[in-house]
């Protein structure tokens, strides 16, 4: 397949992905929810993702013949990418900044609906009751979460270094089949002086070696 293909291939699977993902973030739920963090979190591993994959196509650019219409097209096609990710995060900043509205406004109406009860011993007691189990389920979500972001940050690193390992092979792998060239043409270059050099020692040779030529005889002299 060549270049031209691959890479328009390439701009299609991002353009369409970064169309989906988008409509997801669109479609997030309050951004309290597990959706919004997770959508969050996606958003983080792509960019990264983006980075090492620009690296690597960029690597590859060198090989091409047309070297900076290559860099321009992945430089074109890595802005578009890195946008589609702005958007999404934008999406949900403002979900964010609606839902604290909402929140604080549920708030307030909460309060004018529901007037503090009478400071009865009981009804202290059943509060103080509520505040510990409200603190106990506060601190389990917490736990609960930070679990689940550790183990999300593990498998994000171990991702971000496979992905860090490929591209250095492959500009590797670039950079020795670069260098393989030169040593290739430069290889050829000494054989072709050295067979010029060969023939001309020879031309050289053979013109010291040459007997001279008899000299013409003399038209005055008789038979």
């Amino acid at each position: 397949m060549s270049f031209s293909l691959r890479l328009a291939t390439l701009m299609l699977v991002a353009v369409s992905a970064g169309a989906v993902l988008a409509q997801s973030a669109v479609s997030v739920a309050a951004p309290g929810s597990g959706q919004a963090a997770d959508e969050r979190e996606r958003i983080g591993v792509e960019r990264k993702a983006e980075e090492v994959r620009y690296s690597a196509r960029r690597a590859q650019c060198y090989q091409r013949f047309a070297v900076d219409d290559c860099l321009n097209a992945e430089s074109r096609l890595h802005r578009e990418t890195l946008d589609g990710l702005k958007r999404r995060e934008a999406v949900l900043n403002d979900a964010e900044r609606r839902q604290r509205g909402e929140d604080a406004l549920r708030r307030i109406q909460d309060k004018q609906a529901n007037p503090p009860a009478r400071d009865l011993p009981q009804e202290r007691d059943r509060n103080r009751q509520a505040q510990q189990d409200r603190e106990q389920r506060n601190a389990d979500h917490a736990a609960s979460r930070a679990a689940t972001a550790a183990q999300a940050s593990q498998r994000r690193q171990q991702f971000e270094d496979r992905q860090k390992a490929q591209a250095e092979k492959a500009a590797e792998r670039a950079q020795r089949r670069t260098q393989d060239a030169a040593e290739r043409e430069r290889y050829e270059r000494r054989q072709v002086d050295a067979e010029q050099r060969r023939t001309d020692a020879q031309r050289r040779n053979a013109a010291r070696t040459k007997p001279p030529a008899a000299p013409l005889p003399d038209p005055a002299a008789k038979p």
